[in-house]
């Protein structure tokens, strides 16, 4: 009875306080929202590139509209040869390549001799410039390709002989699991959990120092039947409940509406995201018990959570980096989720394979409530004194 009294109490706290309600409600569904549309689009097509024709044959044009063709480009400027490469890109600053094809281009591969078609990408924004390089080192090797294939033909070769010389190996590449590179379908569901594991670290964070700060601690100390570990884990099991509101909004909700699909177990990934919650929840509340004042747990709390995107692996390879933010990124819950959030999400992984995930998320939650509970019993007698009881 006392559990359910203390959750009862910590769930209406919740929902009556307008800084958690939002935190829950308002902040999800905005935030949520806005993330899909950003990424809505999912794959970069039609990037405006540049041409610099310094050849005007019909092999060189031939070039520039196999370019404008792709999908993945599209022609938007045709430059002289008195205008300089280097300023291009900042007089024009929605140009994201230049292609450049030399002189004599068509004589040159004719009398078989090589040329160099020169591009340049603009990689002061690294996702756009590792796209257009890919998409435009694929045209011109098809392009380069097409050329001496045609010119062993003309010598009465056939096609199958042709193809074999200019392609004596062939490589037969496979992107499984998101073979479109649709960032909706990457990024959408990782922003939408980092942020799902803020909201309940924050709001846990403001938990027990706030009753405290309020003069609320006797009655839910009273409610609790004065029972420490019922008083913790009635308030983590009321944060918990919200999160998972959230939870099934990302997965029942937000997902489905754009199009992003699971390929794994949705009991699996259900599970993922309880331990989630149920971990920060309990970090939140260790945190809360720690400090005092609810301006500095928030701090603590914004310190401990904020690096979570970039420390989890999912901007950067965890792998590549420096052992000691190696070491960091292990002490976030978030980059334990995320490892089997994706081999569930994308990659249909088996019950066994996000065994480790779980692990590490219990080992979170274990600590968070084993800390919590030593330190509101140290804290207890004085709690008590100083609330009067």
């Amino acid at each position: 009875m006392g559990f359910y009294r203390v959750f009862k109490y910590e769930l209406f706290r919740i929902l009556s306080q307008v800084s958690p309600r939002n935190i829950f409600i308002i902040i999800p569904l905005v935030t949520f929202s806005f993330l899909t549309l950003i990424y809505i689009k999912g794959v970069i097509r039609e990037n405006p590139v540049a041409v610099m024709d310094l050849d005007h044959s019909q092999l060189s044009r031939t070039l520039s509209q196999m370019i404008n063709q792709s999908n993945g480009t599209e022609v938007k400027l045709h430059l002289t040869s008195e205008q300089k490469i280097d300023r291009v890109f900042l007089d024009y600053p929605e140009i994201t390549a230049i292609v450049v094809i030399p002189k004599d281009f068509d004589a040159d591969i004719r009398k078989g001799r090589s040329k160099t078609v020169t591009i340049f990408t603009n990689s002061a924004n690294i996702v756009i410039g590792n796209i257009l390089k890919k998409e435009l080192l694929t045209i011109t090797n098809t392009f380069a390709g097409g050329v001496q294939i045609k010119k062993l033909l003309n010598k009465d070769f056939t096609y199958n002989e042709a193809l074999a010389l200019v392609l004596p190996i062939k490589v037969n590449t496979h992107s499984l699991y998101n073979p479109w590179y649709n960032y909706l379908f990457y990024l959408t569901p990782g922003l939408m959990t980092v942020l799902l594991q803020m909201i309940v670290f924050f709001v846990a964070a403001r938990s027990i120092n706030g009753d405290i700060t309020r003069g609320n601690y006797p009655r839910i100390f009273e409610l609790s039947g004065k029972n420490p570990l019922i008083l913790i884990l009635g308030k983590i099991a009321a944060i918990t409940f919200m999160g998972m509101v959230v939870s099934i909004l990302i997965i029942g909700i937000m997902y489905p509406i754009f199009g992003i699909t699971v390929n794994g177990s949705y009991l699996s990934l259900f599970l993922l995201f309880f331990l989630l919650v149920l971990s920060s929840a309990a970090l939140g509340i260790m945190i809360s018990t720690i400090f005092s004042e609810e301006i500095m747990a928030m701090d603590i709390a914004f310190v401990y959570n904020s690096p979570a995107f970039v420390f989890s692996g999912f901007t950067f390879p965890i792998m590549g980096m420096p052992w000691y933010d190696n070491f960091y990124a292990q002490l976030i819950p978030y980059t334990h989720f995320l490892k089997g959030f994706f081999q569930v999400y994308q990659m249909d992984a088996p019950f066994r394979y996000i065994l480790p995930s779980i692990q590490a998320l219990l080992v979170f939650f274990f600590a968070g409530l084993i800390v919590s509970l030593v330190l509101l019993m140290i804290k207890q007698p004085k709690l008590i004194l100083n609330t009067g009881d």
